[in-house]
């Protein structure tokens, strides 16, 4: 067994701006030079939920920088893609799912099944938050682009933070 990689994840809105996607872009490529600059013997995996938005531009970003693709699913691939209303965001999706290195699919939340959480705006919230924080391991490094309002640094476009143990150790 090889070192243990470097595994980043990103959760974002699905509903980016045109004009956010370039400064959006630049801000993850500059996480990843950053990282690999720090570790440059450690292997970089991305891990997403490959919702639309920031998901996938990361996911996309991550694999255009040449580092690895962690699909992590909130539930079936049958019944998350009808979650997507484009045939052109499911052909996306099934795109970055094929160049996934790994595939992780969460089981769903008890005493949901297809037909309560199928597109609804509940299950929308469900698969959209759901997947990264179930995917991840304390000290993961989770770089957030949710709120265009918010201060740069501070959990807006651009922020990033780390998660805890439950002692609180990062």
């Amino acid at each position: 067994m090889g070192p243990l990689p470097l595994v980043l994840a990103v959760t974002g809105h699905r509903d980016l701006r045109a004009e956010d996607e370039g400064p959006l872009k630049q801000r993850i490529q500059s996480i990843f030079a950053e990282f690999r600059q720090k570790y440059p013997h450690t292997a970089i995996r991305l891990l997403s939920g490959l919702a639309e938005g920031a998901d996938r531009l990361a996911a996309t970003v991550a694999l255009e920088s040449g580092e690895q693709l962690i699909a992590c699913l909130p539930t079936e691939k049958s019944i998350y893609e009808t979650d997507f209303e484009t045939i052109e965001s499911r052909q996306e999706f099934d795109e970055l799912l094929k160049r996934a290195a790994r595939i992780v699919t969460l089981h769903m939340a008890e005493g949901n099944d297809a037909e309560t959480v199928k597109g609804s705006a509940t299950g929308s919230a469900i698969r959209a938050s759901r997947p990264v924080s179930s995917c991840t391991e304390p000290g993961t490094y989770r770089a957030v682009g949710w709120d265009r309002f918010a201060t740069p640094g501070r959990n807006g476009v651009g922020g990033s933070r780390t998660t805890r143990n439950q002692d609180g150790r990062r």
